[in-house]
């Protein structure tokens, strides 16, 4: 992916990843690394017009059906497999690497394009600019004071804008180290016993993680002798930060990172976006945790302007948004469908301040989120809770 990106390529994540580039109006896609079951996959091949395939060795034979699928419909897509001996052996001495001296890419061009959930509909493909891949990551960087001494466990899927915009890229650029949990279903056994032995220093997870998290320490760990808890409980507590996201945390959650925290230390940094404005309003490391109230999900990132309007909607702008969803012209090219300066969420303001949640045991408060203006609705001293 790191190589498509340098090359010009606008990649589009799926499990493992995919790619493309940008020429002239049309966008060509190469899908990298199939997870999904093949007709599946063959929904998001068509639907941004990918033009290859670039497996793995184990994804290969998925890989080989989704093209088959292709040729059945008149589409011939190359199926390529990554070697398995990158990152084990050196191709180039480091001496012999030279910086290229083209123009720089633009910036405003494809970068990352990411598809939605599906929650309203089809998943649709979000487009993030090229700028997503550094100042994107760097404004994350920023608000969470990562470092090359940090280390991230990474439990997401990349082809998620939290596992890759927020767990991925931030970490990437600033020299941190991430470490893979590669095979099978997030285990709850297994980050416990990863965080219980010291190394790691960021979590970085979505609602439902933090939640199996807590019944595994209710159920497995909490009636260990003391000296097996103090060690689960310094683990948690030796982490710099837990980062969350994706969908509104559940209180009783959060009071439990509190609670294992009990050092001082904040508990859970939320924060409120979407696939087409990523990571646009958080709780940053600089912030006075403690005194926060209940729910909060922090103040507008740099650059973000917010708005809130007549109707009681949120409206978000910012430079780091998307340019717009991927749509289907034809069978012979893609573009991009423009999208209005401001993207507005959801309605659920009817008043200063109004809250509606939708609960769900693991799911959590889907909409459980207020706004209350403390001076004029274009001021960016707005705070979101």
């Amino acid at each position: 992916m790191i190589a498509a990106l340098a090359a010009g390529a606008a990649v589009v994540p799926m499990s493992t990843y995919r790619a493309g580039r940008l020429e002239s109006q049309y966008l060509e896609l190469i899908w990298i690394g199939v997870a999904n079951p093949a007709e599946e996959v063959q929904y998001f091949v068509n639907k941004s017009q990918q033009i290859a395939i670039l497996s793995s060795a184990t994804a290969s034979s998925l890989a080989r059906s989704v093209a088959g699928l292709c040729a059945q419909q008149g589409r011939s897509l190359p199926h390529l497999v990554a070697s398995e001996a990158i990152g084990r052996s050196t191709y180039l001495k480091p001496f012999s690497v030279v910086i290229s001296s083209d123009r720089y890419l633009d910036d405003n061009a494809a970068g990352v394009v990411i598809f939605t959930s599906g929650t309203t509909g089809k998943p649709k493909g979000s487009v993030l600019r090229r700028a997503y891949i550094h100042e994107a990551a760097l404004n994350v960087v920023e608000g969470y004071d990562i470092t090359h001494n940090d280390i991230l466990l990474h439990t997401l899927p990349v082809h998620h804008a939290t596992g890759l915009g927020t767990s991925f890229f931030p970490w990437m650029i600033s020299g941190a180290c991430i470490e893979f949990r590669t095979h099978g279903s997030f285990d709850p056994a297994w980050v416990w016993r990863r965080l219980r032995d010291g190394e790691i220093t960021v979590f970085s997870g979505v609602p439902t993680m933090y939640l199996r998290l807590m019944w595994y320490h209710q159920k497995e760990l909490a009636g260990l002798p003391a000296s097996e808890r103090y060690k689960y409980a310094a683990g948690v507590q030796r982490l710099r930060c837990l980062l969350c996201g994706s969908s509104a945390l559940q209180q009783p959650v959060q009071d439990f990172w509190t609670r294992l925290r009990n050092n001082g230390k904040p508990g859970i940094y939320v924060r409120y976006g979407s696939s087409e404005v990523p990571g646009c309003i958080r709780v940053s490391a600089d912030t006075d945790f403690l005194n926060l109230p209940e729910g909060c999900v922090g103040s507008p990132t740099t650059g973000v302007d917010i708005e809130i309007d007549s109707e009681g909607e949120l409206l978000i702008k910012s430079p780091l948004m998307f340019s717009g969803y991927v749509i289907a012209v034809s069978s012979s090219n893609s573009s991009f469908l423009p999208f209005p300066a401001y993207i507005t969420f959801s309605r659920y303001l009817f008043d200063e301040e109004a809250t509606i949640a939708a609960h769900d045991e693991q799911v959590g408060s889907r909409l459980e989120t207020s706004v209350v203006v403390k001076a004029s609705i274009s001021s960016l001293s707005t705070e979101l809770r």
